[in-house]
């Protein structure tokens, strides 16, 4: 019943933001890199909109820095993120000494270099966008024939939301449906403000990293054999 009440919300969500997808995605790739028991109980674990934060900020900066995607079709009405990060977008240029666009895995150290504190504020600032416009969003829509649905338990104004551990581990385990429904939403919602090729497969290149980096424990024993010695 989780898995479906998720994606009936992401499936539900109007198409004048990304923002939903964005947050529904950065919740999908913190689940994908917990690690998790044989079998979960209902324990409950907190995710902080710092750690959301983070992602939300690395989608942006590939999105609007290094694709050049339009996320509206009014250059006078750009999205607070967005403006955040062309604002970040000087400052790595002007450390890097080149206007020359890369992406956030490595503009990400750049950021995390300057001086007073800089990275931490940031994050703080992308914070009060999720605080503003995102985190009691999400759930607010009532999906048709489920209802309100409890996917997680958020309070607004929080700066964590808490979801049970095995839901965390229903959306590690069926990742490539999840990502598949929330990229095609996003993909949608994009081909709406822009013109530029290969759309779905910049918006799938957020992906690469997460499901890249899963737990080897299933493979062990293989690897044992094959380098006993590590």
């Amino acid at each position: 019943m989780f898995l479906d009440n998720f994606l009936e919300i992401i499936r539900s969500c109007d198409t004048s933001s990304t923002y939903k997808m964005a947050w529904a995605k950065a919740i999908t790739h913190i689940a994908c890199e917990m690690e998790f028991a044989e079998t979960e109980d209902e324990a409950v674990q907190q995710i902080t909109l710092e750690d959301i934060g983070l992602k939300f900020l690395g989608y942006y900066w590939d999105q609007d820095v290094y694709f050049r995607l339009h996320q509206s079709n009014n250059p006078n009405n750009t999205a607070t993120i967005v403006s955040l990060v062309r604002e970040i977008e000087l400052k790595v240029n002007a450390l890097k000494g080149t206007n020359l666009p890369i992406k956030f895995y490595r503009a990400e150290g750049l950021i995390r270099q300057m001086e007073g504190q800089y990275f931490e504020k940031v994050i703080q600032k992308v914070v009060r966008i999720l605080k503003t416009d995102v985190s009691h969003l999400f759930l607010s829509k009532k999906v048709s024939a489920l209802g309100r649905v409890p996917v997680y338990e958020y309070y607004k104004g929080d700066d964590a939301l808490y979801m049970k551990r095995v839901d965390l581990r229903t959306l590690k385990d069926n990742i490539g449906l999840v990502l598949d429904v929330i990229n095609l939403k996003w993909i949608l919602i994009l081909e709406q403000y822009n013109n530029s090729p290969r759309i779905g497969k910049k918006v799938k290149h957020m992906d690469y990293d997460s499901e890249g980096s899963q737990s080897l424990k299933k493979y062990h024993r293989h690897l044992t054999l094959e380098k006993p010695r590590y």
